[in-house]
């Protein structure tokens, strides 16, 4: 097994660890905190979220990338870690003095301060450092055994609403140990802080090319729950968006899988100006991207009635609509993360990758304005799916102008077929056999088996080439 292949496996296994103890936790929690605390909980984390991207101005997909392309030179790679560390140290200080200010003028002081070890986590977090190495192991290891140690902590202690605060500060100091313990890893990667050769100047025109688009991604992915915080009826209309929005994205964590280990390899052929591997490596994460997240997108859909109630309980119940808006963006953003995230920024395109994101938090944020006050959480959804697919559009446009044909139709339509098969055949059980746990079950398992067949019988071969690499793996 290729070291690409390895990595992407450790940092999918951990995404899916993730995925799981969400899958845990929140029906825990939607159950003991209730929506209105949850909504709270969500309003607090969308603002330390923007505070960190503004704080880091956009530095950590720069690193990923710098550190990647010199991770052959130690020197440089000592000197580049240490310019990149102390900036976003820098950057970060300023943010955190606004944050501070939001802190204590907000009726929710106690969570917005506790939420300050989230904020100081971001900005000491060094794992760009073993993403850029494609040295994934130790992050994966650690991050997962902290996770597995801490998430008892929340069954234990969190029992009422009035554990809001105490289920803040176990996500907070989750985060703060796995910091600390990456930090203290770094020390063995690289040398000294070598004072004599900083530059830290030289980062700033870069990494402000890479704010504008992560400024913007920010606005669009995390601006929702804030405006819905400050326009909704009340603050449970947070939670009930949030928690389905969550579920929805959940299988999205594979595709960010495949774009944590893809893109510095993609950075690394780019400085070497090797673009029929680059095209190669686009084609392959699209060709995965289709195969597994057009049964997905439908999927998530068609369970949802069943699953949702079930899930959060029945105060959620208006959260299937949102399930319902929110399912095609599975895929949305599957495909982005190839486009932005592995192409745009690995090839360093900046440019793109702005006016993609900044065209796209525009429409968002005009269309939460107006929907958000009539429609609450459907307004939002409704907002989200639009600006999701207009990312894809600009993004896709950019990345043929630049790389030329790569046989989109070719390789997604195949796919599309056989998810509208599956989707046909498992659609009516419920209201063949009854809304149970048991059929959704059956759904999920019929549909994956009626999509693998129709893929079999129409020969894809992005279904046939991942076989092979199979097969020759045992052989």
């Amino acid at each position: 097994m290729n070291k690409l292949s390895k990595n992407y496996l450790m940092t999918g296994g951990y995404q899916l660890l993730n995925i799981l103890i969400m899958l845990i936790i929140t029906p825990y929690l939607t159950r003991t905190l209730g929506s209105q605390s949850l909504g709270i909980d969500a309003y607090v984390l969308s603002i330390v979220q923007i505070c960190q991207i503004m704080g880091s101005l956009g530095s950590t997909v720069y690193a990923n990338r710098e550190i990647a392309y010199v991770r052959t030179d130690k020197n440089r790679l000592t000197c580049v870690f240490w310019e990149l560390f102390i900036l976003r140290i820098l950057l970060g200080s300023i943010v955190t003095v606004f944050y501070l200010v939001i802190a204590f003028h907000s009726a929710y002081k106690a969570v917005f301060l506790i939420q300050l070890i989230t904020l100081l986590s971001y900005y000491l977090d060094v794992s760009w450092l073993y993403i850029g190495t494609e040295d994934v192991a130790p992050l994966t290891l650690c991050s997962a055994v902290v996770r597995l140690c801490t998430t008892p902590l929340i069954f234990l202690f969190v029992k009422t609403p009035a554990h809001l605060n105490l289920y803040v500060a176990i996500y907070a100091m989750t985060l703060a140990l796995i910091c600390g313990i990456l930090l203290f890893g770094a020390r063995k990667r690289v040398g000294r802080l070598p004072f004599g050769q900083l530059n830290l100047g030289r980062h700033l025109k870069p990494v402000i090319a890479l704010f504008l688009p992560q400024a913007a991604s920010s606005l669009y992915v995390m601006f929702d729950k804030t405006m819905l915080g400050l326009l909704a009826s009340d603050f449970s209309r947070v939670s009930i968006y949030e928690k389905p929005e969550l579920i929805v994205k959940a299988p999205t964590v594979l595709a960010m899988a495949l774009t944590t280990v893809t893109m510095p390899r993609i950075a690394f052929c780019h400085a070497r100006g090797r673009k029929e591997d680059i095209r190669d490596l686009v084609r392959s994460s699209l060709e995965l991207v289709f195969l597994l997240f057009i049964p997905i997108s439908a999927g998530v859909a068609i369970v949802a009635p069943i699953f949702i109630p079930a899930y959060l309980g029945p105060a959620y119940m208006d959260s299937v609509r949102v399930v319902w808006i929110l399912a095609p963006i599975i895929l949305a953003i599957a495909m982005t993360n190839v486009s932005g995230s592995q192409f745009l920024t690995g090839c360093n395109e900046t440019g793109y990758l702005s006016l993609s994101y900044l065209v796209s938090a525009v429409f968002n944020i005009v269309g939460n304005f107006f929907l958000i006050p009539h429609l609450d959480e459907i307004g939002a959804s409704f907002t989200t799916l639009g600006a999701e697919w207009l990312v894809v559009l600009i993004q896709f446009s950019a990345m043929y102008r630049i790389l030329g044909r790569i046989g989109i139709r070719q390789i997604a339509c195949k796919k599309l077929i056989a998810g509208a098969v599956m989707s046909a055949v498992i659609l009516p059980l419920p209201k063949l056999l009854g809304s149970t746990l048991p059929v959704m079950l059956l759904q999920i398992a019929a549909g994956a088996v009626v999509y693998f067949i129709a893929l079999v019988i129409m020969k894809d071969s992005g279904l046939y080439h991942r076989l092979n690499m199979l097969r020759n793996r045992e052989g």
